[in-house]
């Protein structure tokens, strides 16, 4: 990097900048975000009055309580991205007010009025403030605050996206490298999306390279078997426990007194285990 050169503002970025306070790439993640906003705050909305049921775990039973009617972990999260986009346009707005001298009329052709009635606040809703900011990604890439922009509304977003996940139904796929985001896919899906920046990665390539990352680590029978599960095949402490048993895998004594197996081990007889039972069909 000569000396006219810079790195990229936002927090996880060392990407090298010219003239801009963001790089291309993380403008650009920043703008794909903004533009998924209408459909966050739909499921946010739907989350927010509870008519996903994410998290019920009752199996349809009524518990001793009565739930709230309100997840207030999503509300949470709604009202901190909206602070955020409030406050961002806001701040876009005073710097750089309408330049054109004259009052606009409430509703004409005259192309001066447009333009500055264009200039005027979004709506008030998530969607609305989101894509005002979209379509000035070029302007926050040179302003002072470009960092800051970035990071919270990005960490905002990151908040809201996870409040509508539904974890019981997705296994962890390592974090987007695009955004920071960490990534999780629904059983046997081929791809996953990074929900902030609309990033998409490949499954198969995804499950290998966190296996190849877990090989070493040496984890008890629950950990194990979550991890071996979601990125290899099904197993079981049962199975783990007999196969220490049959001299075929080895089991390490933690200082803390705890069985703990090796991921890769595991792993590997699973794989074992799937190709003996492909070549007997």
């Amino acid at each position: 990097m000569n000396r006219t050169e810079r790195l990229c503002a936002a927090e996880r970025c060392d990407r090298p900048v010219h003239t801009t306070e963001l790089c291309h790439r993380c403008a650009d993640g920043l703008r794909a975000a903004l533009r998924r906003v209408g459909a966050l705050a739909a499921e946010l909305r739907t989350t927010v009055t509870r008519q996903d049921r994410i998290g019920a775990g009752t199996g349809g039973r009524r518990g001793a309580e009565q739930p709230l009617a309100v997840n207030l972990a999503a509300s949470d999260a709604e009202h901190a991205l909206r602070a955020a986009l409030v406050g961002w346009v806001r701040v876009l707005m005073e710097a750089e007010p309408p330049t054109l001298h004259g009052p606009a009329c409430a509703a004409c052709l005259h192309l001066e009025c447009a333009r500055i009635r264009a200039q005027g606040w979004p709506a008030d809703t998530l969607g609305a403030m989101a894509t005002w900011l979209a379509e000035r990604t070029a302007r926050i890439q040179t302003h002072p605050a470009a960092a800051e922009i970035h990071d919270e509304i990005t960490e905002r977003l990151r908040g809201a996206w996870r409040a509508v996940d539904r974890p019981g139904e997705r296994w962890y796929a390592g974090r987007c490298t695009a955004c920071g985001t960490d990534l999780y896919a629904r059983p046997g899906a081929a791809w996953v999306r990074c929900a902030p920046c609309g990033q998409e990665w490949e499954v198969g390539a995804v499950r290998a390279s966190l296996l190849e990352q877990a090989e070493d680590y040496l984890g008890t029978a629950s950990e194990v078997v979550r991890a071996v599960t979601a990125l290899r095949g099904r197993v079981t402490a049962a199975t783990l426990r007999t196969w220490v048993a049959r001299g075929r895998l080895t089991a390490h004594r933690s200082a803390d007194g705890q069985t703990r197996y090796r991921v890769g081990d595991v792993a590997g007889l699973v794989r074992q285990t799937e190709g003996r039972t492909e070549e007997r069909v």
